[in-house]
């Protein structure tokens, strides 16, 4: 009988140190959880406070570094070759 409880008591102090373990596990999924959505609501206000406020220049000045004479002269020998 003392055999049997023994076998009982074991698995039974088995089980509660499985659900104490997956308590844990639960608890740091949660917290890495809850981290993760703050984190995504912090990019997202951060993205809707730069979402009218960005400022891009239409006109680069560095976009076409050629001068009026070379772009002239590269587009008349275009017009002749075509």
């Amino acid at each position: 009988m003392n055999k049997d409880v023994d076998k009982i008591n074991s698995r039974f102090k088995t089980a509660l140190d499985s659900i104490n373990k997956l308590q844990i596990k639960g608890r740091k999924f949660k917290y890495q959880l809850q981290n993760n959505i703050l984190e995504a609501e912090r990019v997202r206000s951060k993205i809707q406070q730069n979402l009218f406020t960005q400022r891009i220049d239409i006109f680069n000045p560095k976009t076409n570094p050629t001068s009026f004479a070379e772009s002239m002269g590269v587009s008349v020998i275009k017009e002749f070759v075509l």
